[in-house]
């Protein structure tokens, strides 16, 4: 015979004496108990052993105890939301803070009103919310589907978490997905010009300039001296690099007029150019190189390099001119060689020097040879023009400074440059390009992308799943000639040329 006692929404159950099982049981839901219901227990039952009121006043403490601890948890929280824009075949993310204050882990979930067309399809970057330290991440890449016929189309988003008793907690915002695209307004360096200059006078002056749809006084112009320039107390030992004016703007000039001191320890220096929207940390930015030709020194010991070089016939087409050419000498070269160049100057040089304080291109170590890129200077069909240009190479034959190094130059060269395609294939994606004639087909486009630097990218169809490779997506572009088009270019928009490889990496 069993004798019945009810608790809390349940029953403790005990064995009649003698049973094999003599252990009270409880079956039942646990709520919140008091302690009437306790002495209620003990109350139907006196003659229970004092071991076995022990037992139920613990087994009822413990089922109170849970109780309290499930009744008292405090939902999560989650940090405000700040309404945001995603832009159409681009992933946007959205950081979510949120915490639970017993520290327990969080589930994450969203929903959109109303919800973007493309949800209903089979395609890459599809929205979805990961748990991270502090909260989650959302990230979403929108179709053309979702803005449908209109420039921009806006979404309710609502973030959820809850945490592991199902207590929940959201924030909600709005989604602008735009239709803009890639490069509009992106910073592109219209100069300087080149890769450096090379100068013989005393001081070297380079202007700045930004071309972007941002104002005036929402671009910053920062330039990184070179080590030699960077001058904790100017002096005579030490000149700094100037930059003027200060303040925003899209116009800058660099200005530097080095000391002897400072030539000694080379002639040959880098600098790196920023240029960023005011408010953003991460700037565009490229390399460029000063370099100085001293006079040679008398009663140094040793011969100039040599240099060998056979220049093309003539440029055709859109693509940019590739120089070849061999440097030797006895102790090496201290720095890298370099070509002077200018198309069509307003009077023809005579000798290298005439081409001094223009653009210059630096070589790069190859197989077997030196290669170096001139620009090309874009000309339309039917338009022609002449290129000159002279190599330099200075050695290393001053083991300290640079006085007793010797530097040749070689003979200007000219070539004939002739515009149009010429049936050439322009350069492949992710290729550096100053129009859009250099890329691929017709209808690829050379496209500012997130780096600054104009890259080339395939023509693509945004309705076509397998339009595009793997790790690409079918994104509308704007290409620095003005033309619109969808293109294919990588997921992140970034090409991977963190640098340009010089002769001394």
């Amino acid at each position: 015979m069993r004798s019945r006692f009810t608790a809390v929404g349940g029953a403790i159950e005990r064995a009649a004496p003698g049973a094999e099982d003599a252990n009270a049981r409880w079956s039942g839901t646990a709520r919140a108990a008091t302690a009437n219901h306790l002495s209620s227990l003990e109350a139907v039952a006196p003659r229970m052993s004092k071991l076995r009121r022990c037992g139920v006043a613990v087994l009822v403490a413990t089922l109170f105890a849970t109780a309290c601890h499930e009744e008292s948890s405090r939902p999560p929280t989650v940090a405000p939301l700040v309404d945001t824009i995603f832009q159409v075949n681009i992933e946007g993310t959205l950081r979510v803070a949120a915490l639970d204050p017993e520290g327990e882990a969080l589930r994450f979930d969203f929903r959109f009103d109303p919800d973007p067309p493309s949800l209903a399809q089979e395609r890459a970057g599809q929205p979805r919310i990961e748990a991270v330290v502090g909260g989650a991440v959302f990230s979403w890449t929108p179709a053309e589907a979702d803005v449908r016929d209109a420039e921009q189309v806006v979404y309710g988003l609502t973030i959820m978490a809850a945490d592991p008793q199902g207590l929940r907690a959201e924030r909600s915002l709005q989604v602008t997905v735009q239709r803009g695209a890639v490069g509009r307004r992106t910073l592109r360096f219209v100069a300087p010009v080149g890769e450096g200059l090379v100068v013989a006078e005393p001081c070297a002056e380079v202007p700045i300039e930004v071309d972007s749809a941002l104002p005036d006084d929402g671009v910053a112009i920062e330039v990184t001296a070179p080590p030699a320039a960077q001058c904790d107390v100017p002096d005579a030992l030490c000149a700094p690099l100037m930059v003027a004016p200060d303040g925003p703007g899209k116009v800058k000039a660099i200005s530097w007029c080095p000391t002897d001191a400072q030539l000694d320890r080379s002639v040959h220096h880098q600098l790196r150019i920023g240029a960023r929207p005011i408010g953003a940390d991460e700037p565009i930015s490229r390399r460029y190189f000063l370099r100085f030709v001293r006079p040679d020194a008398a009663g140094c010991p040793g011969a100039p390099p040599r240099i060998e070089h056979a220049p093309p016939a003539s440029l055709e087409g859109p693509l940019d001119l590739t120089l070849h050419a061999r440097f030797s000498d006895d102790l090496g070269l201290k720095v890298p060689p370099v070509v002077v160049y200018a198309f069509e100057p307003e009077t023809v040089p005579e000798t290298a020097a005439d081409l001094f304080g223009g653009a210059a291109a630096a070589f790069a170590i190859g197989e077997g040879d030196w290669s170096a890129v001139v620009p090309n200077p874009g000309l339309a069909e039917g338009e022609a023009g002449t290129l000159y240009y002279a190599l330099l190479a200075t050695d290393d034959d001053d083991a300290e400074r640079t006085r007793c190094d010797h530097t040749a130059v070689s003979e200007i060269y000219a070539i004939d440059v002739r515009g149009g395609a010429a049936g050439q294939m322009g350069n492949a994606p992710c290729t550096p390009c100053r129009a859009d004639a250099q890329c691929g087909g017709a209808d690829d486009l050379c496209v500012p992308l997130l780096e600054g630097d104009a890259l080339c990218t395939r023509a693509c169809d945004p309705g076509a799943a397998d339009s595009c490779g793997r790790d690409e997506v079918c994104v509308r572009v704007e290409s620095v000639e003005g033309r619109a088009a969808s293109q294919c270019a990588p997921a992140d928009l970034d090409c991977g040329r963190a640098c340009m490889p010089d002769a001394l990496e």
